[in-house]
């Protein structure tokens, strides 16, 4: 049998991800629209950063532009970048 029969008849679930090339805290920062204006939060933010895995940051960066986008359907205020980091928010 051909791989996609077996995934077929198995139900076998998998989900592809975009992988960004790059991973710094930089390239996570730039992508996050909203940083609260101060300073303070982006050093908060970096040490957040560090401490993730490189498969966290993969999911950090890619459900950014989605929490944007439920933060601004429902009316609530994206949170601070640490904040999302801290609470991986991604995984909501």
């Amino acid at each position: 049998l051909r791989m996609i029969d077996l995934w077929t008849q198995n139900k076998w679930q998998f989900k592809l991800e975009e992988v960004p090339v790059d991973l710094t805290f930089d390239r996570f920062y730039n992508a996050y629209s909203y940083h609260g204006g101060e300073k303070r939060n982006r050093v908060r933010a970096e040490k957040e950063y560090i401490k993730l895995t490189e498969t966290d940051k993969v999911k950090a960066i890619n459900y950014i532009k989605g929490y944007a986008a439920q933060c601004k359907n429902s009316g609530i205020a994206m949170k601070h970048p640490d904040s999302y980091l801290k609470n991986k928010q991604w995984l909501d």
